[in-house]
């Protein structure tokens, strides 16, 4: 057990310098990558901005009619188009453009390590959790694309952290609580798939009697959301026109409630079942093959695992918004890996923890269980 324990402590230490060399060269190559429009999601956003910053309003402006952009909620643009003013000579302002993402990617790694360290009490494994989320491919690609997921990712986290706060201590902040309410509705409009972190925010409020801080929190979420919806809704064009494609209204073709035979919700929802369980592999960079397969299935299954067992502990704002988001993701017609993209850390926490306590149940030892889930995030790193 001393062998492990030194094995643990020093092997990882040495290792850290080499990983974030290893990783920070390959940050740098894909951001100097001149890439853009490649997910089309991307392009919309680029010409959202434009209009933004050009002070044309928010509207696609690459199609001929330039329609109003009710799908896709503006905070993203908005950070866009203020870079866009700074540096207004498309495509060279690319590479400025790029540090929206970038820059909110490393936000959301040290704000996820203050949450999981307040979560765990263990400020080493969660940086072992960090540095593998950084290295994850899927983190790289979202990180120097001109999408929202690292803005989506790091007002969630910011978010949650409060959240946690409120939940956990016994006399709750007006200030805290608005606060909490505008990163909510930020994350919202920045994805409207956040809507789940009002419902997870809320309840553990009530469950702990807290209810003039719980409806503080849901009205001024919702007030700060009411203008983006009341936009939504009067700037839609006709139905049945080719610009609903472009629209708010074109969320109902990917809601599994609507236009879908009872055959095909069944098969989405396995599909998305399944997928949902490779996703923390591939997320990783696993691919569904040999012995890599074999470790996505173990990853899924300890973090599923991890997840049942922080629940079993009580509600929180963490547990409650993952259970909410992936049932979400699960009825939603479109390939759920994208959108665990900002639930990997947790994926990863929860596997640890799985993990942690699978190997003390067996050996009847905390340490030694610490050591063993210190010891699979250095071979899940390798």
């Amino acid at each position: 057990m001393a062998s492990m324990r030194k094995f643990a402590t020093y092997v990882p230490a040495g290792l850290v310098g080499m990983f974030l060399l290893y990783i920070a060269s390959i940050y740098g190559i894909c951001y100097i990558a001149p890439g853009y429009g490649l997910y089309h999601d991307d392009g919309i956003y680029l010409v959202t901005a434009k209009s933004l910053a050009e002070g044309t309003g928010y509207k696609i402006v690459s199609l001929p009619s330039a329609i109003p952009q009710t799908k896709y909620p503006p905070v993203f643009p908005v950070l866009l188009a203020a870079v866009w003013k700074i540096f207004p000579h498309f495509p060279q302002n690319t590479f400025a453009l790029k540090f929206v993402p970038f820059l909110s990617m490393l936000c959301w790694l040290w704000l996820t390590y203050i949450l999981l360290r307040r979560i765990s009490g263990s400020p080493a494994i969660c940086r072992y959790i960090i540095l593998l989320t950084a290295a994850s491919p899927a983190v790289v690609y979202w990180s120097v694309t001109l999408l929202s997921e690292m803005t989506f990712a790091c007002l969630l986290s910011a978010a949650l952290l409060l959240l946690t706060s409120l939940h956990e201590e016994e006399t709750s902040h007006t200030g805290i609580v608005l606060l909490a309410s505008g990163l909510t509705a930020a994350a919202i409009l920045t994805r409207i798939a956040g809507l789940p972190l009002a419902f997870a925010g809320a309840l553990p409020l009530l469950l702990r009697r807290k209810t003039r801080q719980a409806l503080m929190y849901l009205l001024t979420t919702g007030a700060v959301l009411l203008p983006w919806f009341a936009w939504a809704s009067h700037a839609s064009p006709p139905p049945n026109s080719i610009e609903t494609y472009y629209s708010g209204s074109n969320y109902g073709a990917w809601n599994l409630f609507a236009n879908f035979t009872w055959h095909q919700r069944m098969t989405v929802v396995q599909e998305n079942f399944i997928a949902m369980l490779a996703s923390p592999g591939f997320l990783m960079g696993m691919r569904p093959s040999g012995w890599a397969l074999v470790l996505s299935l173990l990853l899924a299954f300890f973090s599923v695992y991890g997840l049942l067992l922080y629940l079993s502990n009580g509600i929180t704002p963490l547990n409650l918004f993952v259970l909410s988001y992936a049932a979400l993701i699960l009825f939603w017609v479109f390939p759920p890996p994208r959108f665990l993209v900002p639930l990997l850390p947790f994926l990863l926490f929860f596997c640890y923890m799985a993990i942690s306590h699978f190997v003390g149940t067996v050996v009847g030892s905390r340490s030694g269980a610490r050591v063993v889930g210190k010891c699979c995030l250095v071979v899940l790193a390798l």
